[in-house]
């Protein structure tokens, strides 16, 4: 458990970082490319060099690796990074952590793990307590415009999360096969950080390219890949050989309060009461939630 709350402290640290790197040194979307190609390379090439065998792939590993390129970093980043230009680091942490509820949902019909009354019972808390910092509306995200009583910068976190669920499936498929977790992270970051690159020359205004900063913005680039996607990914993957999907999405419930931690820290950002009594309601459903986790566990 102590390693789970680590890996989430981790991602929390990147939901500020990226703010300030948007905000004053490069765009979202060719940021995220930058970071996410730079982090294949490096993952390549240290399996190249530690285990070359695991480089040899199998037919079979073919559709949890287009499920993790396609799903867990091409959408997910897309859609996170573009969403937190209009929102603030911590509902952005926050609506991310939507993804425990869709991950149950995927995981029961594509894992056939099983869900009992009281596991439902902790993710309907927990999704009825997201709801009253869900309805907050800042100026910033209302200039994304919306749908409905919904804002696009929203909305887009919400196929963020929907989208790294299915991702993580697709890891979760891979390792279970025997494939290697680096090797997986390392192949996905690179080609999904081209399609994103691809992404950016299409939407972002390049003249030459959208840096308004290189020095500062390499600097955000490097601590942004080390921690994100170097360290706290492949933390991930290697927790999802001992816990199952639901579990670990479910844990990421806690990222926002590091986020509003970090946030407070880095941007200045405050919360409302609406946020502490969400992540209260929340954190009912998740204990709910992981005490019958632990039951499963020790029946099995």
């Amino acid at each position: 458990m102590i390693f789970v709350l680590l890996l989430y402290a981790l991602f929390a640290t990147v939901f500020p970082l990226c703010k300030v790197a948007f905000t004053y040194y490069i765009s979202p979307v060719f940021f995220t490319g930058c970071c996410l190609v730079l982090a294949g390379i490096l993952l390549l090439v240290y399996v190249s060099i530690t285990d070359k065998k695991s480089l040899h792939l199998k037919r079979s590993y073919v559709l949890p690796l287009a499920m993790l390129i396609v799903c867990n970093i091409f959408l997910t980043n897309v859609c996170e990074r573009w969403g937190l230009q209009y929102l603030s680091a911590v509902k952005t942490s926050f609506i991310y952590n939507l993804s425990p509820f869709f991950s149950a949902i995927f995981s029961y019909f594509l894992l056939s793990e099983s869900m009992t009354l009281k596991k439902w019972l902790g993710l309907c808390i927990g999704f009825f307590g997201f709801i009253p910092y869900f309805i907050e509306k800042s100026s910033g995200e209302c200039a994304s415009g919306g749908f409905l009583c919904f804002s696009w910068a929203e909305l887009a976190l919400v196929a963020a999360a929907i989208s790294t669920v299915i991702g993580w499936i697709g890891m979760r498929k891979l390792v279970l096969q025997g494939g290697s977790c680096l090797v997986g992270n390392g192949i996905s970051m690179l080609v999904g950080g081209c399609m994103v690159l691809m992404t950016s020359l299409y939407i972002e205004s390049w003249t030459p390219v959208p840096v308004r900063d290189w020095p500062h913005a390499l600097i955000y680039i490097v601590l942004t890949t080390g921690i994100s996607y170097i360290i706290a990914y492949n933390i991930y993957g290697r927790l999802l050989g001992r816990y199952t999907a639901t579990f670990i999405t479910m844990a990421g419930l806690t990222s926002p309060l590091f986020t509003a931690l970090f946030g407070r820290l880095l941007l200045g950002e405050s919360v409302s009461w609406t946020f502490f009594f969400s992540m209260v309601m929340v954190g009912i459903g998740l204990t709910i939630f992981h005490s019958q986790e632990i039951k499963g566990t020790s029946c099995s």
